[in-house]
C-alpha cells in the first residue's frame, strides 16, 4: 500500500514537474519572439538644413496614411460626458499648443486658463465652422469626427492663431527640438509617410514605406519651399 501510495506521488510530482518545465518553456519562447510590430524614425530638415528663423520645429507633424490603418468609425458621443481626449488651451494670449493632432472621433476640450475674454473662431471645411467666446476659466467641448486640417484664431486678439490636424491614423509623432521624430507599433505593412507644417503644408514624403515586424525603418524628411 505504502508502495502504491508512493508511486502515485511520484507520478504527480513528475507530471507537475513536467507541466512547470513546458510552462516555463512557452513563456521563454514567447518572450524571445520578435515583435509582431515595427517603426519609423528618422529627422526634420528644412531646405536641406536646420529651420529658419521664425520657424518652430515641434510644430511638424509626421504621420502615417493607408487604408490598413484607418480606425473603425467612433461612434458620436456627447462631449460634455466624460474626458476629453485632447485639450487646447488658450495660455498668456497664445494657443498652447500651437498645432494639435487628434484622431478623427476625439473629443477635443477649447479652454481660456487666462484672466481676460477671448474667443475660439475655427473654420474646418468638414465641420461646421465655430465661434464661440470663452471667459476666463471656462471651456467648451467638441467632437471632431472628419479628418481634415484647419485653423483657429480669435477675434479678439489677432495674434492668437493655431491649427487642428484631425488625422485618420493613431500612428503620428510631432517632430522634436532638434527635428527627430519616432512613430511606434506600426502593424506590418507599406504606408504613405507623409509630414505637415504651417508654413510648407502637407508633403507626401514617401508612397511606399514598408514596415516590417520588429524592424525600424529610417527616413529623412526635407521640407523644400
Amino acid at each position: 500500500m505504502k508502495f502504491r501510495l508512493s508511486l502515485a506521488v511520484s507520478l504527480a510530482c513528475g507530471l507537475a514537474a513536467a507541466l512547470t518545465v513546458a510552462t516555463s518553456t512557452t513563456f521563454a519562447e514567447d518572450a524571445l519572439a520578435p515583435p509582431a510590430v515595427g517603426s519609423v524614425t528618422g529627422k526634420v530638415l528644412f531646405d536641406g538644413g536646420k529651420a529658419p528663423k521664425g520657424i518652430e520645429i515641434k510644430d511638424t507633424i509626421v504621420f502615417l496614411e493607408g487604408k490598413s490603418l484607418e480606425p473603425a468609425k467612433r461612434a458620436k458621443r456627447d462631449p460634455a460626458k466624460g474626458e476629453a481626449d485632447a485639450v487646447m488651451d488658450q495660455v498668456d494670449i497664445t494657443y498652447d499648443p500651437h498645432v494639435l493632432p487628434v484622431l478623427a472621433g476625439d473629443v477635443v476640450e477649447f479652454r481660456n486658463s487666462d484672466q481676460i475674454l477671448h474667443n475660439v473662431h475655427g473654420t474646418p471645411r468638414r465641420h461646421d465652422e465655430f465661434n464661440r467666446a470663452t471667459s476666463a476659466n471656462t471651456s467648451f467641448r467638441l467632437q471632431l469626427t472628419k479628418p481634415e486640417i484647419f485653423h483657429i484664431g480669435c477675434d479678439i486678439h489677432s495674434q492668437m492663431s493655431a491649427w487642428v490636424l484631425v488625422l485618420r491614423t493613431p500612428f503620428h509623432a510631432r517632430a522634436g527640438k532638434r527635428g527627430t521624430y519616432a512613430i511606434k507599433d506600426i502593424p506590418p505593412g507599406t504606408y504613405k509617410l507623409v509630414a505637415w507644417h504651417e508654413k510648407y503644408g502637407k508633403r507626401e514624403i514617401s508612397k511606399e514605406l514598408v514596415i516590417e515586424a520588429g524592424k525600424a525603418a529610417s527616413v529623412q524628411i526635407d521640407l523644400q519651399k
